[in-house]
């Protein structure tokens, strides 16, 4: 199959959402199908570009400097960046799109309605808007994710919950949830004086609970916890806590050498949310360290490597002492790679995801702009795109 895989991401930093897609990429291409990664991107440094890959377009968003309020600029830029990448994928003739669910912009209408589409759905798009955007956001938003799902043929989404969200649609779904490409030779695990856990994020994003990560760090001063991503705030001074910044891949490999346990989401229930598949969880995983979570883990629930400390506010608070005893029965140890590799290993799910791609292709024979497709909205499109 000749696909195009979208993204709407800033590549200007080291991206743990980009190294997935493009390790998702590296695998449908290792399986003979041509794969054209189509980015949406501002202030693109190419440093962070994939460099494995075959076919990789950035279609940069112009400044709008004319235009009043970032916000504005943001979102007209980024409208003439799908604008140019809809007019790229109508020459490359491509037979399916897949892409990753993002707002709604004015050149989807036609492009979906023309190429069979598939939206991966990764979060509950809206209620994450009501913690990180303004209520007008949160309209568009809204208004354009229906038009959204008038416009695709599928979603494949990383759990059930997610799914469930657009049972009502006559869209063929299937639930994939989030894998990495396990590490057979993990480098050897070197115990340290005190048992070292680790919390890898992204600062904004309240869902993550990192207020609760200083909450152990303070009841709990015989660990050490490291914080890769976020900066410190001038209000924590705990000497258990030390502060990465972000860190490429191969220094955050040296530290995961170190760590006894990972941290994941601590606040999922901000989102509105109780089940999910971090990648960074996996990351943990993949060097066999054991993981705690404040939600349902869709591979790993129940199993002994995995604290679930429950997804409410006081999730923490209430569970200190079940903390501690699950770092001090971990510390010096690591997880057996052959009972956690299984479960994350990204091949298999690429298998699957491929297979309903395929399938969903052929059962689209024409292009949902040649059916009843015909009002002033499309001629519109027609005309000026």
């Amino acid at each position: 199959m000749k696909i195009a895989y979208i993204i709407d991401w800033n590549i200007n930093a080291d991206s743990g959402v980009l190294k997935k897609v493009a390790a998702k990429i590296s695998i449908w291409e290792s399986m003979g199908h041509e794969v054209h990664f189509c980015i949406v991107s501002c202030n693109t440094q190419n440093q962070f570009l994939p460099d494995n890959l075959h076919h990789v377009t950035v279609f940069e968003t112009p400044g709008m400097k004319w235009l009043p309020g970032a916000g504005f600029k943001k979102y007209f830029g980024r409208t003439k960046a799908f604008h140019d990448l809809s007019a790229y994928l109508r020459n490359l003739l491509v037979d399916v799109i897949y892409f990753r669910q993002t707002r709604w912009y004015f050149p989807m209408d036609s492009l979906f309605s023309s190429i069979p589409t598939i939206m991966e759905v990764n979060s509950n798009d809206l209620s994450e808007k009501k913690l990180t955007g303004s209520k007008i956001n949160l309209l568009i938003s809204a208004w354009g994710n229906k038009r959204l799902i008038r416009k695709i043929r599928g979603i494949v989404a990383v759990t059930e919950e997610l799914a469930n969200l657009y049972q009502k649609e006559s869209l063929k779904t299937v639930t994939i949830s989030n894998g990495v490409i396990v590490k057979e030779n993990v480098a050897e695990y070197q115990k340290q004086e005190r048992p070292q856990l680790i919390f890898v994020g992204t600062p904004g994003q309240a869902w993550h609970g990192l207020e609760k990560v200083y909450e152990m760090a303070q009841k709990l001063p015989e660990f050490v916890f490291h914080i890769v991503g976020p900066s410190k705030p001038n209000d924590i001074n705990y000497e258990n806590i030390i502060f990465h910044g972000y860190l490429n891949a191969s220094k955050l490999g040296e530290l995961y050498k170190t760590i006894d346990v990972g941290i994941g989401t601590l606040s999922l229930y901000l989102k509105n949310m109780s089940e999910a598949c971090p990648l960074k969880v996996r990351e943990y995983l993949s060097y066999g360290i054991p993981v705690i979570v404040g939600y349902k883990d869709v591979d790993v629930d129940g199993r002994d490597f995995v604290l679930n400390i429950g997804n409410y506010e006081g999730n923490v608070t209430d569970n200190i002492e079940g903390i501690r005893s699950f770092v001090e029965s971990f510390y010096g140890n690591r997880i057996d790679k052959s009972i956690i590799n299984p479960l994350i290993d990204l091949n298999e799910k690429e298998k699957k995801r491929l297979t309903f791609i395929r399938d969903l292709n052929k059962s689209n024979i024409l292009p949902k702009c040649f059916i009843l497709n015909i009002n002033l909205e499309f001629i519109l499109i027609r005309t000026f795109i």
